[in-house]
């Protein structure tokens, strides 16, 4: 039994340890190159790895990049429409038009699928239908220009960079409210995004800027200044994350030696 929580212990520690140093491996698009190029980014570096090519989505700007379920979704704002991404081959499909003029859009996506979008220059929140692309204004006047959105848990989070700041969204009445005291993205470019890994928020721009943020605070650190230009960020949520996994195996581990010493008192 002592051994059991010694191994246990042991890989906690292991998990502790590695989670804090582990950064993500998402996805990002740069509406800036022909036709938009889609990448595999590596949070650690702010590296981005083309998929299918420069000009590969065969969209002319896509910005914002949103998961629902293993589908990412993103906007295309030249041409006013949300486009599905295949993550393979980085090849953009239509699903329809918002029906809303927007510049530098942000889209985020709950669980549930409720999606919303931002706009860097009209204080706009929409919700947006995922089937039919259509967007419904909510809030006109939300107290603050938001180009990256996304949802960490039931919270939706975004990043003003007219003031470099974070800020929460109440998805019912479309108010913004600011994390912290602010300002804690310096050098965030007008077109940024934003994304989680479902602990850290990171944010980055078309100037290569990648940062993580405490989304308690809205505090920032600086992974980089050179990294690959994005104008939309996404991290695939994990079906079983890493933390699950070593609970279940620690309970299973618990369980094993309590029941073998169970039965060695049993036999005694």
């Amino acid at each position: 039994m002592k051994h059991t929580q010694i191994l246990v212990a042991a890989l906690l520690f292991s998990f502790m340890t590695s989670n804090a140093n582990t950064a993500p491996i998402g996805f990002g698009v740069d509406g800036d190159t022909t036709d938009s190029t889609f990448y595999s980014i590596d949070f650690a570096t702010g590296t981005g790895t083309t998929i299918g090519g420069v000009g590969g989505v065969g969209f002319s700007d896509v910005e914002a990049l949103s998961f629902f379920g293993n589908t990412l979704y993103a906007i295309d704002d030249s041409t006013n429409q949300l486009i599905t991404i295949n993550t393979t081959t980085g090849a953009g499909t239509a699903v329809g038009a918002l029906g809303v003029s927007v510049s530098g859009p942000g889209l985020a996506i709950s669980a549930s699928g409720d999606a919303f979008m931002g706009d860097r220059s009209g204080n706009d929140l929409w919700t947006v239908n995922l089937g039919t692309g259509a967007a419904t204004l909510l809030n006109g006047s939300i107290g603050a220009d938001l180009d990256g959105l996304t949802f960490l848990g039931n919270t939706l989070y975004g990043v003003d960079p007219g003031n470099d700041s974070l800020y929460t969204v109440n998805t019912t009445t479309g108010v913004a409210s600011l994390v912290g005291a602010g300002g804690t993205l310096t050098g965030l470019s007008t077109e940024s995004a934003l994304t989680t890994d479902g602990t850290w928020l990171y944010a980055g721009d078309d100037d290569g800027d990648y940062f993580r943020i405490n989304p308690n605070t809205g505090t920032a650190t600086m992974i980089t200044t050179n990294g690959t230009d994005v104008e939309g960020l996404a991290i695939r949520s994990t079906a079983i994350p890493v933390p699950t996994t070593l609970a279940l195996l620690g309970i299973g581990l618990f369980g094993f030696g309590f029941n073998k010493r169970e039965n060695f008192n049993n036999r005694c």
